[in-house]
C-alpha cells in the first residue's frame, strides 16, 4: 500500500489502515523497551500514537511531511520518553525499603532534612530523629515531603499524581504534613 493511500485510508476512518499501521508495532515496541518502557505500557503508547496521528491527520492544514512509519515512530518515542521521564520523577521511595548503609537512606535523609530546615527554623530537631518521624508517616504525607524534597517535583506534578483537585488544596495538604511533624517534636 502506498503512503498517499494509507494516508487516505486513515483520513477516511477506513479499519484497512488502523491494520496496516499496525505493522509498525514491532519496530516502535522495540525501540520503547530499550528506554526501558515495561510491556504493558508500550502496547499503551503505542495506541496512544496512533491517536496522535489520526488527530493529526483529521486536521486539514496538517501536512504529513515524512513517511507515516516515520512519524509514528517518533511520536511513540516521545511519548516513551515522557512515561519514563514522569514514571522516575515521580516514584515515591519508600524509605523503609531503602538500604540500612548510608547510601540511597543516607541521601534520602539528608534531602528532606535539609527541605525541612526552613520549614522548622529554630525548632529543627536532631536529624535523625527528624528522619524517623517522616519514616513513621502515613501516605499521603510520606509521599508528598518525599516527592517535594527528595524527587523535586513541583507542586502541580504531585497534584497529578496524587490525584488532588488544584495546587492550592496540594499546598495545603503539604502544610498539613509540616504542622503534623512538627507537632511531634512540640509535645
Amino acid at each position: 500500500m502506498s503512503e498517499k493511500e494509507l494516508v487516505r485510508l486513515l483520513r477516511a476512518k477506513d479499519d484497512r489502515g488502523f491494520r496496516q499501521l499496525m505493522q509498525y508495532y514491532p519496530m516502535c515496541k522495540q525501540m520503547m523497551r530499550k528506554l526501558g518502557v515495561d510491556e504493558n505500557s508500550c502496547e499503551d503508547i503505542f495506541q496512544e500514537s496512533l491517536m496522535v496521528l489520526y488527530e493529526k491527520l483529521q486536521k486539514k492544514d496538517f501536512q504529513l511531511t515524512a513517511k507515516v512509519s516515520t512519524y509514528l515512530y517518533k511520536v511513540c518515542q516521545n511519548i516513551a520518553k515522557a512515561y519514563r521521564w514522569k514514571k522516575s520523577k515521580m516514584e515515591v521511595v519508600n524509605p523503609s525499603s531503602v538500604p540500612d548503609d548510608r547510601g540511597e537512606e543516607g541521601y534520602f535523609q539528608r534531602a528532606i532534612v535539609q527541605g525541612l530546615s526552613e520549614e522548622f527554623e529554630d525548632e529543627l530537631p536532631n536529624s535523625e530523629e527528624l528522619y524517623q518521624a517522616i519514616v513513621a508517616l502515613d501516605s499521603p504525607c510520606k509521599d508528598i515531603l518525599s516527592m517535594f524534597y527528595y524527587h523535586k517535583a513541583r507542586i502541580k506534578e504531585i497534584m497529578l499524581e496524587l490525584g488532588y483537585p488544584n495546587e492550592n488544596a496540594t499546598r495545603q495538604a503539604k502544610y498539613q504534613c509540616i504542622i503534623r511533624l512538627k507537632t511531634k517534636f512540640l509535645r
